[in-house]
């Protein structure tokens, strides 16, 4: 069973990510961040995991938001 889990998905804002991270920086996270890959493309969504013992939220484009969903399933928000 995978460890992660999807607390939320709402349209991107920099306000919900920490100081000095990507999401503030308005860059895609997830691919970033997390993957390791840098991202060209902006942020679409804000996206918070449950972890065993953290709770970080990334900032996806909508690439990583279709990615995440696919990986995860959960509904992607729609455009804004």
């Amino acid at each position: 069973m995978d460890a992660k889990k999807i607390i939320w998905v709402m349209p991107f804002d920099p306000s919900n990510h920490k100081p000095e991270t990507e999401g503030q920086a308005r860059r895609c996270g997830w691919h970033g961040t997390n993957e390791g890959i840098p991202c060209g493309e902006e942020p679409f969504a804000s996206v918070k995991f449950r972890y065993s013992d953290f709770q970080p939220v990334y900032s996806a484009c909508k690439r990583a938001v279709r990615e995440i969903s696919a990986r995860y399933g959960f509904p992607i928000p729609p455009d804004h």
